[in-house]
């Protein structure tokens, strides 16, 4: 076993880079005397230690309690049993452990000379004060527990489990190696103020209990142990200064209630461009807000994410957050990870929220992944160049006690629609300069929505300028009043809620495009709204507009797209040829369309007219409804006078001059009652009758007389399907039933 523990000290000396011979003596204890390190009686050849010999506390000694009253720098002790240590500091390059009797605990301070070290096989506890006058090397192959101060000019280098404990100031700074992790327990701090702490890839620093860090952190990628994380918080811990990050890194909070970082933001090492800093773990990441710096792409994985205002600050100030100038990512593109994302703003107690802003660099791109929501305040300035929502959802916050008046957030950049689910808008998004929405694959979007109990929104109300659709499938589900001016629909489909005619500018809103390369264009109410009358609504080539609810389009042009209509307002009306205008009948109480001016309408215009699922009632029913005496000038092509249109077994007549003479009408044509045609009669003995009739009379139906008593009435049969141009009834009366008459029945 001695052997054998040798053999992995060895491997351990290696690993932290230690010389592996010395010139100075051995010195070997017996304990024959006491448990005195200057007696000489108490070592081997009864000779005492010397300045840079090597002290070998050996196994199977009887006397394991000693006490050092040596002054002397050693080269290296090396306990090989359990030995305790107290008394004076011991002096030494190199401590080492290769007990095979578990966790050594040593009373006496360490004072580590330049370049030395510590390590364990069991691992150790140091419950003295410790002193490090240069590199000093931490490892073993179980944790080292370092429960004194430690301090010293030197530099910390953990190569296994290193534990620290007190309220440290050694000057040197700390460098977590491969595998090794630094834990901070208790009141235990990383060294004086500003020391630094260099995270190599592979390290882990894990933060126990509530901790602020204020030495800056250099990570140089993924972490060596749980989910990988180069610092992981058990407990709330605070970093007052910047991360540097080297290489794709990830840091990550305990599955606790209590887990939490605030983060003082990141920079790239010299040299490297865009490495990815990644937060995963359920618990809570926090952003200091005005001084913060996001110079790294960041991305969210897991836990809520906040910003907080830097206190004391007043309220006025609290408005610029922290700065992301390159990528910000919410959700997780794997499945490895659960995703519980949400931007959560902190609100003060009685005075309503305190919500600083994100802030987004010109090269910043901020994503939205599925199942996650990015949360912003009043007056978020711009949301990412680009935005990119893969079935995310952005909620943007405008609180009434916002003490500076308007929207809550401003936008002027590209929002991409890259998910195959769903993404969504909620609150109030103000596009300024030109928004243009861009879907990569057909991809789906909703404006307006409920949110989560902790956060009262609104349905999402749009304002702005400018507002481009192209290739989403897009969906305004809210009822608030939007005042967006100007919309263009290159490609796609847009569902709108309500828009309020009350907006002082003009608007033009084009739908569609003239090349059919560009794909479709449909523009579809999904209740009542309305554009001011003087809005300029273009349906052009590729461009489709579905209106049937109540809606008012201001100054409509036709130009050789689609519109289909019902129960539409419009004050101006122009129809370009190869234009196609569907009326849906309603009733003779409402209209299809109504237009106050009906401007130019060309050669080639085509019509028609789609009948709904019920009985429509009154007559005649109003298709095109003309304000004024002006006549419609050009006949609809499809749609010609007197052109005679079925419904239900009603007929009705194409007329260009009904309503108040000028109006295009469906009159009901009154036609005479058809006669029944005969019933044909086949008996089947005394058992059974069956009983035909022509296809031709399906507007009749069978019914039955059931002589009950005299409040008896006729009732409707239900027959199968005509069968060769024939209906056919089989009556199979059965004994004791009352007597019943058959008659065909015609309108």
């Amino acid at each position: 076993m001695a052997r054998t523990n040798l053999l992995r000290l060895l491997a351990l000396s290696i690993m932290l880079g230690w010389p592996l011979g010395s010139r100075a003596a051995t010195r070997i204890w017996t304990g024959a005397l006491n448990t005195n390190w200057a007696a000489a009686r108490n070592w081997s050849n009864n000779v005492a230690p010397k300045a840079g010999d090597t002290l070998v506390f050996p196994p199977g000694v009887a006397r394991l309690d000693t006490w050092n009253q040596l002054a002397s720098a050693f080269e290296e002790v090396r306990l090989e049993g359990a030995y305790t240590v107290g008394g004076s500091p011991i002096k030494t390059r190199l401590l080492t452990a290769t007990s095979t009797s578990g966790f050594l605990r040593l009373q006496a301070g360490i004072q580590f000379q330049p370049d030395g070290g510590l390590g364990g096989v069991h691992g150790m506890e140091l419950l003295g004060p410790v002193s490090i006058a240069g590199d000093t090397a931490v490892g073993g192959l179980e944790p080292t527990v370092i429960s004194g101060t430690v301090s010293g000019s030197g530099r910390l280098l953990s190569f296994g489990g290193t534990s620290l404990r007190q309220t440290n100031s050694y000057t040197g700074g700390t460098v977590v190696h491969t595998n090794s992790n630094v834990t901070l327990e208790f009141a235990g701090t990383l060294g004086a103020t500003n020391a630094p702490v260099e995270i190599r890839q592979g390290g882990q620093l894990t933060v126990r209990n509530s901790r602020t860090i204020s030495q800056p952190i250099i990570i140089g990628g993924f972490g060596g142990r749980g989910l990988g994380n180069a610092v992981f918080a058990e407990g709330p811990a605070k970093f007052l200064e910047p991360f540097t990050i080297s290489s794709t890194a990830r840091i990550g909070t305990a599955p606790s209630s209590t887990a939490s970082l605030t983060l003082a933001g990141a920079a790239p090492a010299a040299g490297v461009a865009d490495p990815l800093l990644i937060k995963s773990g359920v618990g809570r990441m926090s952003l200091m807000s005005r001084t913060n710096q996001f110079l790294v792409p960041l991305q969210i994985a897991q836990g809520d994410f906040e910003l907080l205002p830097a206190t004391p600050t007043p309220r006025a100030s609290l408005f610029g957050g922290p700065v992301f100038h390159r990528s910000l990512t919410v959700g997780s593109t794997t499945n490895r990870l659960p995703v519980f994302c949400d931007v959560v703003l902190p609100r003060s107690s009685g005075t309503g929220p305190l919500l600083p802003n994100f802030v987004f660099g010109t090269e910043s791109v901020v994503t939205v992944l599925s199942n996650a929501t990015l949360i912003a305040g009043p007056r978020q300035q711009g949301l990412g160049n680009p935005l990119i929502l893969d079935g995310g959802t952005v909620l943007l916050i405008d609180y009434t006690n916002d003490p500076r008046p308007g929207p809550a957030g401003e936008h002027a950049g590209e929002i991409r629609i890259t998910g195959r689910v769903e993404s969504a808008f909620e609150g109030w998004l103000n596009v300024t300069n030109g928004v243009v929405v861009r879907s990569t694959n057909n991809a789906p979007i909703r404006f307006g929505g409920s949110r989560a109990p902790q956060i009262t929104a609104a349905d999402c109300k749009l304002s702005g300028d400018q507002l481009t659709l192209d290739g989403v499938r897009a969906r305004f589900a809210g009822s608030s009043p939007n005042t967006l001016r100007n919309l263009t629909l290159v490609r796609g489909e847009l569902s709108l809620g309500k828009v309020p005619a009350a907006v002082a500018a003009a608007q033009t809103n084009i739908i569609g495009s003239d090349s059919p390369a560009d794909g479709t264009a449909l523009l579809r109410s999904l209740g009542q709204f309305q554009f001011p009358p003087q809005a300029h609504v273009e349906i052009k080539a590729t461009g489709k507009l579905v209106c049937t609810n109540s809606t008012s389009l201001g100054q409509v042009v036709l130009a050789g797209g689609k519109a289909e209509v019902a129960n539409v307002s419009v004050s101006r009306l122009h129809l370009a040829s190869d234009s196609e205008l569907t009326f849906t009948a309603v009733s003779a109480a409402s209209h299809s369309l109504s237009v106050n001016t009906l401007g130019q309408v060309d050669n080639g215009v085509r019509a028609r007219v789609i009948f709904p699922a019920q009985t429509l009632s009154g007559t005649p029913i109003l298709l095109l409804k003309l304000a004024g005496t002006n006549l419609i000038p050009q006949r609809f092509a499809g749609l010609p006078q007197d052109l005679a249109l079925t419904n239900r077994g009603s007929v009705y007549r194409v007329n260009y001059r009904g309503g108040d003479g000028n109006d295009l009408v469906l009159d009901k044509v009154e036609l005479p009652p058809t006669p029944a045609p005969p019933l044909r009669v086949v008996r089947h003995g005394t058992e059974s009758v069956t009983v035909t009739w022509p296809e031709s009379a399906a507007a009749c139906e069978l019914q039955v007389l059931e002589l009950f008593g005299p409040a008896s009435t006729w009732n409707r049969v239900i027959v199968p399907p005509a069968v060769n141009g024939e209906f056919s009834f089989t009556i199979s009366p059965l004994p004791g039933q009352p007597t019943a008459f058959y008659r065909l029945n015609c309108p």
